[in-house]
Formats: C-alpha cells, structure tokens, sequence
C-alpha cells in the first residue's frame, strides 16, 4: 500500500487556518474552517522553493513553537530546511538532523512530527518507526532522548509499526493530532488521551483522485494535448510515481561500466520521464521528454521503431508488433529506466554513421527485461530527421536524431542523453489491440507492474 500522505503541515502567519498535504512533488491546500480542500490543488512543490532533495518531496514537517514560532521545519532523510512563513521562504541551505541533538536513527530521517495540546504544548513530537522522541522547545533539545512505543498514542493497530504523517488540527478541530497511513487515518484525542479509527482517507478528507487531477493538470502544463495520448501520459505519470516507491522494482541485473553484474535501480535525480507513444505513426514526432520537476517539455521528437515492429500496407508507418524475444528486430512495449551512454560510430555501405547510445533496462519480466540482451537502446541514428520529419526503421531500438550530438573534451555526446542517463524512467505505450506479442500474451494483460499500478492508484489514490 503506497502512503497518500507523505507530509502534513499547518500554515502560520498569513496562512493560518490552512494546512499542506504533501505527496512526493505536490501538495494540497486544506482549509479547516470549510473542512474541505481548496479549490485548483494539486500544486507543484516547486512553489515551495525548495532544493536539492527537498525539490522532489518531504518526508515529515512540524511548526516550531516558543522562540521558535512563526518557523516550519521540513524533514528530509538525515536533514532539515527551515521554512520562514512570514516571509513565504526558506531560510538558508539544508543543515544535518544531528543540529537537533537526535541520536540513533532518527539522525537518518523523521517519519512524522507534530506537537503537543493542553499541558503539553511546550513539546514537540518527532516518530522514526514504532518509537518517538519528545522534543523541547524551549530547552531547543529532545526532553530526555528516551525512545518511547508509539502504543503509548493507543492508536489503531495497524498504526503501531509507524506512520507516514502526523498534523496538528486546527479551528474546530484543534484538540486532535491526525495520523496518517497508506490510505487511512487516526486521530488523537488530547483531551480524553485516547486514539480513534482507522477512517478512510479519501471519503473523510474529500481528496479523492488527487493523482488523477494532478495527471490532468500537467498533461495541459506540457501542452501534450494532439501530441501524446492521455492514456500514454497518465500511465506514464503513475508510473513515475508509483514505481519503487509502492509497486516494487523487480530483481533485474545490468551489467555496470566495470564489467560487473548489478542490481537495476531506479533513482531518478534527474527528474525527467520519456514516454513513446507508439499509437502514432513514424513520420509524426511521438517521444515527449519530460522534466517533472521544472514542469517542462524538454523535447518532442521523431523515433524509431523496430523494422519488424511496422505495420503493413496503409499501416506501414506504424508500430503493430511488439516483444521481448532476441533476433526480432521488433520493439517492446513497458517502462524502462536509462543507463549509461557510449558513443559507436555504425559503418554501412562504407558510410560512417557518428551515433551516441543510452542503455536502456527492462523492468518488465516477460515483456522487456531481454532488452540488455537483445542490445535495445535508445540512439542516435543518421535515418531519423527532425528537419525531414521521419523516423526510418530499426533493428528494435528507439533511435532519434543525432543533432545534439557534440563533441567534447574529446568525446561525442549527446546533451539530450546527458540529462535523462542513469536512473530515468522511459515508458513505451500503445493500446491494447496492438499490444500482444507473437506468443498471443497482451501487455496489459501480463504486465505485473501496470496491474500493480493501476490497483495502488485505485486504491491509496482513489482513482475509478
């Protein structure tokens, strides 16, 4: 089950009487005083103006209290920002979570933190797991450094192996803390010392498909709309969210630049997500690249297919064959995540083609994950033209045009393949009548990950 919530944190100053739900790169705004969320969220995190690691999403963030009021803190794996709410903007550059005397590990990161009501409002309250930490805050140090169980909250069962948010209610509600898990929520009762629920998420703080909203909203933020299917982007969209984080990365091997064997990881800093949206033909641009943390459309190109992949007749020009076996000569559908590249000139007819490759691995067993064997990259190819506007055919590679292809120090690049290496995701997309290989297995029928996906995203996310 993937957390719905990630972080939780009541506005201050000018923006009191609301509060901030955070899911990886976004966030909604929730007034207590409607008890609903705000009209035209989700938002980016971008808005934020965070860096570095805090860009892609929080882990945890609590309000500081006495001489620390009018401050938020936000928690990022061993470190934290502080956030200036009068001024609506961080405050100096991340500091490490050892400047609030932590020990143990909760030095590595904050699950969730929030603070104290009634008689204990002088503390704060910072969990890691099944323990907590009570925090001081006018001594700015942790009270005793005790670990204390998470049972002492009396919360719902399923609650005492850690949370993914905690939040401090506001207005009507200001005598509880809220708790949040996978789809679900607690509350505690400061008055009565008791915790309540679980409740479901999605029906009691009204913030069904908040992944679907978000899907929609930045498919017009890149301006997709004629150029790459919906279904293509959404299913892409859930991917980069979903992928490691809820539906597991299956145990695919690559082998490294030292000629070793390692585990395929997915660890997108870049932030960029390329989708193929192989429903078009060659002779149309149908490769979007994506940068999901600046919102922006880095390229919309032509790209091959595989020369077996073609269709027949009027249908030569679009990809109607798919698979994952060697010696083909066909593409494969699924999501893959970028290596390394090299540059390799190809010689034909005695004719030098100066190509730059991207490595390409398969996360799909059974649908893609030959592609290191079947030697399936991304290339540039001399048969793709941006300014003649076709895509010739491959021997199963996404090939694109080479004209950002440069030398240097010594070295062809390619700037394109600079940005989106090692660790970003691709995904190769068409509907399901074209989607079955030679075998008769339909993608969207054998694909474990997009069952996984679309099931996490039904369920934690509230999509129909």
């Amino acid at each position: 089950m993937g957390s719905l919530i990630h972080a939780a944190l009541n506005g201050q100053k000018g923006f009191q009487g609301k509060s901030y739900l955070f899911n990886g790169q976004n966030y909604i705004r929730y007034d207590w005083g409607q008890d609903r969320p705000d009209p035209d969220y989700p938002k980016g995190i971008s808005l934020w103006k965070l860096t570095g690691d805090f860009a892609n999403g929080i882990d945890a963030a609590v309000n500081g209290m006495k001489q620390f009021e009018g401050f938020g803190y936000l928690f990022k794996n061993g470190e934290y920002v502080t956030y200036d709410w009068e001024n609506d903007m961080p405050v100096g550059n991340p500091k490490p979570l050892s400047m609030w005397k932590l020990k143990g590990d909760f030095l590595n990161g904050i699950d969730a933190a929030c603070n104290g009501k009634g008689n204990f409002s002088d503390f704060g309250y910072l969990f890691k797991g099944d323990k907590y930490v009570r925090y001081d805050w006018a001594k700015d140090a942790p009270f005793d450094n005790q670990l204390r169980d998470i049972r002492l909250w009396k919360l719902p069962e399923s609650f005492n192996s850690g949370v993914d948010a905690a939040l401090d209610g506001d207005g009507p509600f200001a005598n509880f803390t809220y708790f949040f898990k996978g789809d679900q929520y607690a509350i505690y009762d400061w008055t009565r010392d008791v915790g309540e629920g679980p409740f479901s998420i999605s029906q009691w703080w009204n913030i069904e498909n908040w992944l679907e909203s978000e899907a929609l909203r930045l498919y017009d933020v890149f301006d997709l709309n004629g150029k790459i299917d919906f279904a293509a982007f959404r299913l892409g969209y859930l991917g980069y969210q979903l992928i490691d984080s809820t539906c597991p990365l299956p145990n695919i091997s690559k082998t490294n630049r030292q000629g070793k064997k390692e585990r395929v990881s997915y660890d997108n800093n870049s932030g960029y997500l390329s989708i193929i949206d192989f429903t078009k033909p060659s002779n149309e641009r149908r490769l979007a690249v994506l940068n999901m943390l600046t919102e922006t459309r880095r390229n919309y190109l032509y790209v091959s297919h595989g020369v077996n992949s073609a269709g027949s007749g009027a249908h030569r020009h679009f990809a109607r064959h798919f698979t994952n076996t060697p010696s083909t000569n066909k593409s494969s559908l699924g999501f893959f995540i970028t290596g390394w590249p090299f540059p390799k000139d190809k010689v034909k007819n005695g004719k030098t083609d100066e190509r730059v490759w991207l490595k390409l691995h398969g996360l799909e067993p059974g649908i893609n994950d030959k592609a290191q064997r079947r030697g399936i990259m991304m290339h540039t190819a001399s048969y793709v033209s941006e300014t003649r506007g076709r895509a010739g055919t491959s021997h199963g590679c996404p090939a694109t045009d080479g004209f950002e292809n440069q030398v240097v120090n010594g070295r062809r690049i390619n700037l394109l393949y600079e940005e989106i290496k090692n660790g970003s995701l691709v995904f190769s997309y068409t509907t399901k009548d074209h989607a079955a290989d030679e075998k008769g297995n339909n993608y969207y029928d054998h694909s474990t990950l997009f069952h996984c996906l679309e099931q996490e995203a039904a369920r934690a996310f509230g999509i129909k």
